[in-house]
């Protein structure tokens, strides 16, 4: 798929490819638009408007396109490396013990029960329940968080995780057993 277009079937193509990036909406349409023959858009709408593909957070802790099985391996073995990064090197590390992050991961959950939002929608919210902390940085909590089935930076789909968990005080990853994280 990489020398010459295919005819293969988009999700046969994802799956093939194991994940796309995907962090602009469109990028998965234009990847297999290269490289498919007579690739159209629904091709790829329509197994995301079913669930049999989703958009989340994966690889290198960014947005990728899988399909739906391949969400449900991936994202249970990738989710303590989505955690370490959201949790040592983003805003979120900062804020991470000002609010109860599971009340948070809760709303996020309610919130994407009653429809699509994006980041923004979020930090608002956010900013609405805890009004005196970080509501940006606590933004990035969604990163890591059980997608929902509205959840706008996923696209559709509801793709069981493990709740995040922050790490320790000392900076430990009770659940694996690493040594602390002396880089903060």
């Amino acid at each position: 798929m990489l020398l010459r277009r295919r005819r293969v079937d988009a999700l046969d193509a994802v799956e093939r490819l194991v994940g796309m990036q995907a962090q602009v909406p469109r990028d998965p349409y234009v990847a297999l638009w290269s490289r498919l023959d007579r690739f159209r858009p629904e091709r790829l709408a329509e197994p995301l408007a079913e669930r049999r593909a989703v958009r989340m957070t994966l690889l290198r802790g960014t947005l990728h396109l899988v399909t739906a099985d391949d969400a449900l391996a991936l994202r249970p073995l990738l989710q303590p490396v989505v955690e370490r990064t959201l949790y040592g090197s983003s805003p979120l590390r900062t804020v991470a013990g000002s609010v109860d992050v599971d009340e948070l991961l809760a709303m996020f959950e309610d919130l994407f029960a009653e429809g699509p939002r994006t980041r923004a929608q979020l930090v608002a919210a956010i900013a609405e329940r805890w009004p005196e902390r970080d509501a940006s940085s606590l933004g990035y909590a969604m990163y890591p968080a059980p997608d929902g089935p509205g959840h706008a930076r996923v696209a559709s789909g509801v793709v069981p995780a493990p709740r995040p968990s922050p790490p320790s005080s000392d900076g430990s990853d009770a659940r694996s057993g690493a040594p602390p994280n002396r880089t903060r």
